[in-house]
């Protein structure tokens, strides 16, 4: 009944929706910018662990795991990413605020209004990207009609500041 050369519609499992719902909310709880994966990887690889998976770790930090199946062929892969989209600090503004750059290639209107978490050698900082014209009262119009990149978009850090 479940061979797949002579049966190749076969009756799929049950998806434990919790056991789903767990793990991507535990996952998506683990800041794992570009570069900064670790956790995530961690994270992971545990969970094949327990699913009795057998898995390794490349040099550049990728899981590479194994399932078999019922049949050797076709051959499938599934492939996923566990670093989020990110940015780096360009550099510090006259203004006190950050100008960033993208990491891979997305826009900035998806990043617009974003709250964020800035990485640094000290711990982590809160922050909220924001286009260079945020205000209606100051700005008028113009708000609506700027333009859309990472050059008009910076990061207002959520700290205290007396100066640069």
């Amino acid at each position: 009944m479940n061979d797949p050369i002579a049966n190749p519609i076969m009756t799929l499992p049950p998806i434990d929706y919790a056991y789903l719902e767990e793990t991507m909310l535990q996952l998506l709880a683990i800041p794992s910018p570009v570069g900064l994966t670790d956790a995530a990887v961690r994270y992971t690889a545990g969970r094949f662990e327990a699913l009795g998976i057998p898995y390794e770790i490349t040099r550049r930090g990728a899981i590479r795991a194994t399932l078999k199946g019922q049949a050797a062929q076709p051959a499938r892969a599934v492939v996923a990413h566990l670093d989020t989209l990110g940015a780096m600090v360009k550099s510090l503004k006259p203004n006190g605020r950050l100008e960033i750059v993208p990491i891979g290639h997305w826009s900035a209107r998806f990043a617009e209004g974003g709250r964020l978490t800035i990485f640094t050698d000290h711990g982590q900082v809160r922050g909220t990207c924001l286009p260079l014209k945020t205000s209606g009262h100051a700005f008028g119009g113009e708000i609506d009609t700027q333009p859309v990149g990472w050059e008009h978009v910076e990061v207002r850090v959520d700290l205290p500041a007396e100066d640069r």
